[in-house]
């Protein structure tokens, strides 16, 4: 699926990832292609920035994500990787499971960063957010890998100021692929009909997550907990 959430509220992120925000921010409970979102550039440590989901490539094709396997013998991302790093705040991610929708989350990190690249798109009409940015994805690991091939390369709060950092060898940016946190994470169920709605609000993704409430629990015993939004 690709689409994950920050639904958090902006005083929330700020919080959590010691960062202001530039511009305003309103919770996005289920991101969509071209959609203004968080992001934390290099030049802008301590400050998050705006963007627009989706970069294009030379062939003029739209991308959200990369894989990070070969990212730097990739031609369209080996010149993003070595200076146009950012990290993309978000709550959790969606994945789809036999026509099943559910929502992946860290029980212990309510607001996570996502290793991502960025472009500037010169030709905006918007002077104030000329971003793109992708998300990079690894191999999904642990108890999810039964549900889903690949998930976003979640980057260590101990570890932002490294990956961000452009003038750190490129060799030691991808170990810190290998060396990324572990985090707990687990799921609930949502309805599909989430993924086909316009302005999502907080009520809207609670009443397509009732399910978590009953017997099914998707992939621990865990339930969702208000800490999400709150």
């Amino acid at each position: 699926m690709p689409y994950y959430s920050i639904g958090s509220s902006a005083d929330k992120i700020e919080h959590f990832l010691t960062a202001e925000f530039i511009y305003h921010f309103l919770p996005v409970y289920v991101s969509k292609l071209n959609m203004l979102l968080p992001m934390i550039l290099p030049q802008s440590i301590g400050k998050i920035d705006l963007g627009n989901w989706g970069i294009y490539t030379t062939k003029k094709q739209i991308k959200l994500w990369f894989e990070s396997e070969g990212i730097i013998k990739n031609k369209p991302t080996r010149v993003l990787i070595r200076k146009q790093r950012c990290l993309i705040p978000a709550n959790g991610f969606f994945i789809k499971h036999n026509q099943n929708y559910f929502f992946m989350y860290f029980p212990d990190q309510p607001v996570i960063t996502m290793a991502g690249l960025y472009s500037v798109d010169n030709q905006s009409e918007n002077k104030k957010h000329t971003y793109q940015f992708a998300i990079l994805t690894k191999p999904a690991m642990n108890k999810i890998s039964s549900y889903t091939s690949r998930m976003p390369l979640i980057i260590s709060s101990g570890t932002r100021r490294k990956f961000l950092n452009q003038n750190r060898p490129l060799m030691d940016i991808t170990r810190l692929f290998q060396k990324e946190e572990r985090l707990p994470i687990n799921g609930v169920e949502v309805s599909s009909k989430l993924f086909f709605k316009e302005n999502i609000n907080r009520d809207d993704f609670y009443s397509n997550c009732r399910k978590i409430y009953s017997a099914k629990r998707f992939p621990g015993k865990e339930i969702f907990g208000n800490y999400y939004l709150h």
